[in-house]
């Protein structure tokens, strides 16, 4: 027998200092590391002893993540917590690297390297990745969903500059090549199984992040998204409810757009593409794909507002309306994500009207509705009370009412979109 494996419930709770009943309940309330024997009978459990000392250091203290329509305990100290994305009445479920305040970074102000280093699957997840994988391809065949192995980026290195006022940060990224694939072997995987305790303990060095170094402080696939809230002339926020062909999250709620860097459709050196231009994937050939240039976050971010919400919307958006808020590392999926503000010089009824008369050719993705950009909203907090948040389009759409809250204490909503629409 494996000296780190122990056999049963009672073994189990011995180990833990706790009854067998105990341990029982702490499998289904605390997310207790136990496994389970396939095809046995009466399903036989054991436990690793690693894994116990994992859990017993970490979940003592815990926060609850909310992913649909469970809480997912997952280990935060006091300074963790501390980090979340907090606001009057809750927080999102996602730790804040950077953004508060007043401060924002627009597009004159954003660094962007690329090296071509490819991400490596740790080695005890891959079987499973594979597994998960081919489920995964097999189901969007069967269901007509959209599935494929996009060349997407993550996020290996990152730094952030202050230069008082918060107005003038900068902020520098250095992104490198992973695959749609491999965030669904590995996140998903994990996120699946509802076992973010066990992964945040082993794969996630917080500490190292927050110090700048994604690559060694986070050995999943780090895939970057960017999570982008609308903000309308008349001083509302939108929001959406995403669409059933969605292989992530079908149903669920998350902003106005969710769109992930692609280093094909977003490489700023190719010839043949621009920032907002519109390039079809070849499903199996993509995640070989090499920038010539550098796979840009602005140019996924003007791509999902062309695609996803409408390309006349562009119209309507000057050249610094587009303000990157924040950067959050997601406590649901285990990744990090950028949060953008995108003030759109139109009301929401236009913005809904445009949308319908000429909407993007990936208008399917979700279901757009808005709400007042102020946490004193009745409606605004009703919607912030909802369960199904993805953890970081919760905190884009705090993040947003936080940086119009706080820039100029008092003013309306509409008035504030004014001031941040001219600023620079």
């Amino acid at each position: 027998m494996d000296s780190d494996c122990l056999e049963g419930w009672k073994e189990i709770a011995k180990y833990i200092r706790r009854i067998a009943r105990t341990a029982q309940r702490l499998e289904k309330e605390g997310n207790l590391p136990v496994r389970r024997y396939p095809g046995r009978v009466k399903s036989r459990v054991y436990a690793h002893r690693s894994e116990l000392d994992a859990w017993l250091l970490h979940g003592a203290e815990t926060i609850r993540v909310q992913i649909q329509d469970d809480l997912v305990p997952t280990p935060a100290g006091p300074f963790e917590r501390r980090l979340l994305f907090s606001y009057p009445g809750g927080n999102a479920s996602a730790i804040r690297l950077w953004g508060a305040g007043t401060a924002y970074v627009a597009c004159d102000r954003l660094f962007v390297e690329y090296e071509h280093k490819p991400y490596l699957i740790p080695q005890e997840l891959r079987k499973e990745a594979r597994e998960r994988v081919a489920r995964l391809e097999a189901d969007a065949r069967m269901l007509n969903k959209l599935f494929f192995d996009g060349p997407c980026v993550r996020i290996m290195r990152w730094h952030q500059n202050q230069t008082a006022p918060a107005e003038q940060d900068t902020l520098s990224l250095v992104l490198g090549p992973v695959g749609w694939y491999d965030f669904e072997g590995t996140n998903g995987l994990i996120c699946e199984e509802k076992r973010q305790a066990y992964a945040y303990s082993k794969y996630v060095d917080l500490p190292t992040i927050q110090k700048g170094n994604l690559e060694q402080g986070c050995h999943l696939s780090n895939i970057v998204g960017n999570v982008i809230t609308v903000f309308t002339c008349d001083g509302n926020i939108g929001y959406q409810r995403r669409g059933q062909r969605s292989f992530v999250g079908p149903d669920v709620l998350s902003t106005t757009v969710d769109e992930n860097v692609n280093r094909y459709k977003d490489d700023q050196g190719r010839r043949d593409s621009n920032s907002a231009g519109y390039v079809q994937a070849r499903p199996g050939r993509d995640n070989s794909y090499r920038p010539k240039g550098v796979p840009h976050p602005l140019a996924a971010v003007r791509r999902g507002i062309e695609h996803e919400m409408s390309p006349r919307l562009l119209e309507h958006i000057d050249q610094f309306g587009i303000k990157l808020t924040g950067f959050a590392f997601s406590l649901d999926y285990l990744n990090a994500d950028l949060l953008w503000l995108v003030l759109a010089d139109v009301t929401s009824e236009k913005f809904t009207k445009l949308r319908c008369e000429h909407p993007g050719v990936e208008m399917d993705e979700g279901r757009i509705k808005f709400v007042q950009a102020s946490f004193g909203s009745k409606s605004t907090q009703e919607l912030l009370s909802q369960p199904d948040w993805f953890a970081t389009g919760k905190a884009s759409v705090v993040r947003a009412i936080e940086l119009i809250t706080n820039y100029k204490p008092g003013a309306r909503p509409a008035d504030v979109f004014d001031i941040l629409a001219e600023a620079r």
